[in-house]
């Protein structure tokens, strides 16, 4: 599974937050290069790694350090399974409101290095939202600690900020502080089956107007969840609503009303296996399976949330074959076309062209390896903040052995 993205690399599995300071620290000493992965759901995003190295494995490093579930935040280790974090606090009636594809394996770690999120990023924002604090060890094998456990304590807030997204390149992630919700009464979604994507505009115009206030705006395009309703349809569009039973009744009719404004039809779906069954598909929906990653190309195109709709046609153009699911409130797209390597480098540079042309951008989450795209190509070509987002390297990762090459530094 390995051999593909870090060539030559031998591979150490930890089990204890001690160990992984040990292993980096001797690295440092060797100047090897450390490649940090957690449930390995996300290798498609980066470079393929230019140097060999040592690829750490930290799922092993998966124990729940505090829950004070009053307080609502839970400590735990960094390979800890996004599924076992959501059993864990729904035994208190609470959860992490982050949906990532893949739980069963998806390490919280991970998800903060990669900066995951999913369809309920609309109402309830990213993982930098709940980050409290974090213990990282460094490039040179020191072990530090960021942020607080508690949601008053701003105390290196920006330092714990700074991880999120990082892709282990500042810092391999071995513990993380995160705050927690209290599970809603209700989940329920209206679907609606749109006979073009150009019929989604004025109706999240509406929407995003209107006194509603839904969990996820999800316009899919292309392979279509188990629960669509109306397959024949151009795309459909997943209203989720979350809240108390009263207001999410309230929300129901008036995204009804909405809809019959449009000309729209308009499915209810309340029953809870069926609801959570939809949120599952959401979620999973955008994961490119290993099978399929030897010819597929996706990426992340955001764009300002008025243009979701543009964005979706323009790269509906490139390739009609081609499956989106578009966060529409965030104006996310992540798009997947079928695609040969030898063809790849080429259709990133038409989509960066049209995302520019949109004001928005794009990001390779995924490649055929043989493609061996380079980090231009994946992560777009580096802006002026580059010279100082290598100031902050160096200071972190003095001999540049963390992740070499799979990030947008060199």
């Amino acid at each position: 599974m390995f051999d593909s993205i870090f060539p030559g690399s031998e591979t150490i599995q930890v089990a204890h937050q001690s160990e992984v300071a040990e292993v980096v620290a001797a690295a440092y000493a060797q100047q090897r290069p450390i490649y940090p992965v957690g449930g390995a759901t996300s290798l498609g995003l980066g470079a393929v790694a230019g140097k060999p190295g040592t690829v750490l494995r930290l799922a092993k490093l998966n124990q729940r350090v505090d829950y004070p579930s009053r307080d609502l935040t839970i400590t735990v280790e960094a390979g800890m399974k996004m599924a076992e974090l959501a059993k864990c606090l729904s035994a208190e009636q609470q959860r992490l409101p982050i949906d990532v594809a893949s739980a069963e394996s998806a390490t919280v770690g991970g998800v903060v290095a990669a900066n995951l999120c999913g369809p309920r990023r609309y109402r309830y924002g990213t993982v930098r939202d709940y980050l409290l604090g974090l213990t990282v060890v460094d490039g040179t094998g020191q072990s530090f600690s960021t942020g607080g456990r508690v949601v008053k304590n701003a105390a290196g807030y920006d330092l714990t900020r700074l991880m999120i997204g990082s892709l282990g390149a500042l810092g391999v992630i071995t513990q993380a502080t995160l705050m927690v919700r209290p599970v809603p009464e209700m989940s329920a979604f209206v679907v609606v089956p749109l006979p073009s994507l150009e019929k989604a505009e004025s109706l999240l115009a509406s929407l995003r107007t209107s006194e509603l206030e839904p969990a996820a705006l999800s316009l899919v395009v292309g392979d279509r969840l188990a629960d669509d309703p109306d397959r024949g349809a151009a795309a459909t569009l997943w209203i989720g609503l979350e809240s108390s039973e009263i207001e999410v009744r309230w929300m129901l009719d008036l995204a009804s009303r909405l809809c019959r404004e449009q000309g729209l039809p308009a499915v209810f779906i309340d029953a809870p296996d069926r609801v959570a069954s939809i949120w599952r598909g959401l979620t999973e929906h955008a994961a490119v399976r290993p099978d399929q990653r030897a010819a597929t190309l996706a990426v992340e195109l955001t764009v300002l949330p008025s243009r979701t709709v543009a964005a979706a046609v323009r790269l509906h153009q490139f390739d009609p074959q081609a499956s989106l699911l578009c966060q529409a409130g965030n104006g996310v797209i992540l798009a997947w076309f079928s695609c040969k390597p030898e063809n790849a480098g080429e259709l990133v540079t038409r989509i960066r062209k049209a995302a520019e042309e949109l004001g928005g951008r794009v990001v390779v989450t995924d490649f055929p390896p043989e493609s061996r795209l380079d980090r231009s190509t994946i992560w777009g070509p580096p802006g002026p903040e580059i010279r100082v987002m290598q100031r902050i390297k160096r200071q972190f990762d003095p001999e540049g052995i963390l992740n070499p090459g799979r990030f947008i530094f060199e």
